[in-house]
């Protein structure tokens, strides 16, 4: 991939998402998303942050989010490079059987891969969410709704990766690697809403 899809403007990113282009797709947008939910509730800390009645802690919560914002970031275009790389190992050529071998070789690879990168993507919307419990507990209680509505987009953005998950799994011919993935991709998706309803619960009794 040439260019970050973070180096382009809203509008265009919009225009392409919207085309018959197939990249930026569900995963990259909804990691988009995902970072931007995140930093919500990294602004949220920031502003409680600022006050002189600002509780202990939230610096530690800043420092361990930062990091986590980056690897959001990252994870937008690493599935538009899992994509593109999947796509580049169904173009090699396949007239002789030692051709055809080597293009099955190269396309398991890119499937394993094109399946790891949504799991570790929302492992990360996960991780935010975790994040976001603890901030909504320390934020100002006048910035909680942005605190929730970033957890409402880390929560979307995690699931929408995991259908990318779905998309691989039947292409996938290790029997075992498939089972562990699939169970892997139901623990996450239950992790993330689970977490998402315990935020916004606990978001509700401070409200």
């Amino acid at each position: 991939m040439a260019d970050s899809l973070w180096s382009d403007t809203a509008q265009s990113l919009l225009e392409r998402t919207a085309s018959a282009d197939p990249t930026p797709g569900g995963g990259s947008v909804g990691m988009l998303a995902g970072s931007f939910g995140l930093g919500l509730v990294l602004m949220a800390l920031e502003v409680t942050c600022k006050r002189k009645d600002a509780p202990a802690g939230i610096d530690a919560l800043l420092e361990e989010g930062r990091p986590l914002l980056e690897a959001a970031r990252r994870s937008v275009d690493a599935d538009v490079e899992v994509f593109e790389a999947f796509m580049a190992a169904m173009r090699l050529p396949k007239a002789s059987d030692d051709e055809k071998a080597l293009r099955r070789a190269a396309m398991q690879e890119a499937t394993v891969k094109a399946t790891e990168v949504p799991l570790e993507a929302a492992g990360l919307c996960a991780s935010g969410l975790e994040l976001a419990e603890r901030a909504a507990r320390s934020a100002h209680t006048n910035i909680l709704s942005d605190v929730a509505a970033g957890v409402m987009l880390l929560s979307a953005a995690g699931r929408a990766v995991l259908r990318n998950v779905d998309a691989n799994l039947g292409s996938l011919k290790d029997e075992g690697l498939c089972a562990r993935y699939s169970d892997e991709r139901s623990r996450r998706e239950s992790e993330l809403r689970a977490r998402e309803a315990a935020v916004l619960g606990g978001i509700e009794s401070r409200q």
